[in-house]
């Protein structure tokens, strides 16, 4: 069997790793639960709030190397320099999101740019949502309450170009 590297792993796990981000912020709260028990069945009334957790838990960040020495805003930059572009971040820009720290699942507008723009946008992010969507479906029918186990495993974050978690426990009860 091939292995993959380490690295490699980390890039190609973004719905993965998304998903990851998305059960730790429902094990830790109980009314983002309920909001989505009470609309499972309704994927219109549902979208809004997978874009919310998006923005909120983007895991993507894309590097970029500069094309020709250039200023910024001040700042001088060299050809082949190397740029990461932090999603998260952006994400949270007030200029674009009312309360940015805030995760509002009913939030109408969401310009994320979890999945990048323009010529490079994800090519995968429609049907990324529908993984995300039907995970979610199909995982709160059957364990609709969870919490996050204590104590999780420390060193469990690792960040670069795809951020996520090495593991994340969850305990539910067996009724």
């Amino acid at each position: 069997m091939m292995e993959w590297p380490e690295e490699s792993r980390q890039v190609m796990d973004t719905v993965t790793n998304t998903m990851a981000s998305v059960w730790r912020f429902l094990a830790t709260n109980p009314s983002a639960r309920q909001f989505f028990l009470e609309r499972m069945d309704d994927q219109e009334a549902l979208m809004p709030a997978v874009e919310e957790l998006l923005r909120i838990t983007s895991v993507a960040n894309n590097p970029r190397r500069i094309a020709k020495d250039c200023e910024f805003r001040g700042v001088k930059f060299r050809k082949n320099d190397r740029l990461l572009l932090v999603a998260t971040l952006a994400n949270r820009d007030p200029k674009v999101f009312p309360n940015p720290q805030e995760i509002d699942l009913d939030r109408e507008v969401n310009n994320h740019v979890t999945f990048g723009v323009g010529p490079h946008r994800c090519i995968g992010s429609i049907l990324a949502k529908r993984e995300i969507m039907v995970s979610l479906q199909e995982w709160m029918k059957r364990i609709p309450d969870f919490w996050l186990a204590d104590p999780q495993p420390p060193s469990t974050l690792y960040g670069g170009t795809v951020m996520g978690f090495k593991s994340l426990v969850v305990e539910w009860s067996k009724d």
